[in-house]
């Protein structure tokens, strides 16, 4: 979260990606606490897997759309005249 923040400073664009990855890995926890420690399958398994590859999806999409239409420097459009 702080290098989030720290880049969101320095560049005035909010890096979606790293949320993305803090959530992945928290359900990844999640996942494990569900199979390790309740030994529980089922439905709940299911839930949280889905969530990871939904997350996983989303973070192939900012990929693929970054590389197709890469966006311009911040403020660079002000120094034009």
């Amino acid at each position: 979260m702080g290098a989030t923040v720290g880049i969101y400073f320095k560049t005035t664009q909010l890096p979606v990606r790293y949320l993305i990855y803090i959530a992945m890995t928290a359900l990844a926890r999640v996942l494990i606490e569900i199979v390790g420690a309740e030994h529980r399958t089922g439905l709940d398994l299911v839930v949280v897997a889905g969530a990871i590859l939904i997350l996983s999806f989303a973070e192939l999409v900012l990929r693929f759309g970054s590389y197709k239409f890469p966006s311009d420097a911040p403020g660079s459009e002000l120094g034009q005249t």
